[in-house]
């Protein structure tokens, strides 16, 4: 099978989208070695007071990611783990958005930023069929 210019360009466009989350989860896994975060916000500090094992959420995050990277890579011959793995990943970020929207009532950017990578990766799975 052929690809044509619009499906190399998407086709890009996920490995860029998925290797930009792994490295912004691994950029903030780091940083809460040294007590830091990459988020600035208020939002980030209290929705991580209500997730138990932050850091293990995170090697989850990056973990998801990896795999959708590898799946991507693969998904000629598995087509559905790739799409299986971003309608789980879309679902648990939608989750965590709404769990900040309505009992947090604020926002943190680090995961907005993730939920937007995944969102692009869905979209972008959708436009591909």
């Amino acid at each position: 099978m052929n690809l044509n210019l619009n499906d190399k360009r998407i086709t890009i466009f996920q490995i860029v989208l998925s290797v930009s989350g792994l490295i912004l989860i691994g950029s903030e896994f780091f940083s809460k070695f040294f007590g830091k975060s990459l988020c600035p916000t208020e939002g980030c500090r209290i929705v991580e007071s209500f997730v138990k094992g932050g850091e293990e959420v995170l090697l989850i995050g990056g973990l998801v990611l990896f795999g959708l990277l590898l799946f991507f890579s693969i998904t000629k011959k598995f087509p559905f783990a790739y799409s299986l793995t971003l309608i789980t990943a879309l679902t648990v970020e939608g989750y965590l958005l709404g769990f900040q929207s309505f009992i947090v009532q604020k926002f943190c950017f680090f995961c907005l930023a993730i939920f937007l990578i995944i969102f692009l990766s869905s979209l972008l799975r959708f436009i591909q069929g």
